[in-house]
């Protein structure tokens, strides 16, 4: 629906035209992979945002606080021959 917003209030595209093509080109099958697709990842996020959750400490005051781990970034950079 937001691309047939954007494409006829602020293209001009015809709005028949617009479903038209669209119904012809995007398959059943194209659309049940976005929506299990979406489904999937939700859910991803999801467990991991109850994980980081679950694993907070002290309620209200640990909440946002963390064991802090290091990043991908930073055992690279600590790790290297040239840093002196």
């Amino acid at each position: 629906m937001g691309g047939a917003v954007i494409a006829v209030f602020e293209r001009g595209v015809d709005w028949y035209a617009f479903w038209n093509t669209t119904l012809y080109w995007v398959t059943p099958r194209d659309f049940l992979t976005g929506i299990t697709k979406s489904v999937f990842f939700g859910g991803l996020v999801t467990v991991i945002g109850c994980y980081n959750g679950l694993a907070s400490t002290a309620a209200p005051r640990g909440s946002g606080v963390r064991r802090p781990r290091p990043s991908c970034r930073s055992r690279r950079a600590s790790s290297s021959p040239i840093s002196s």
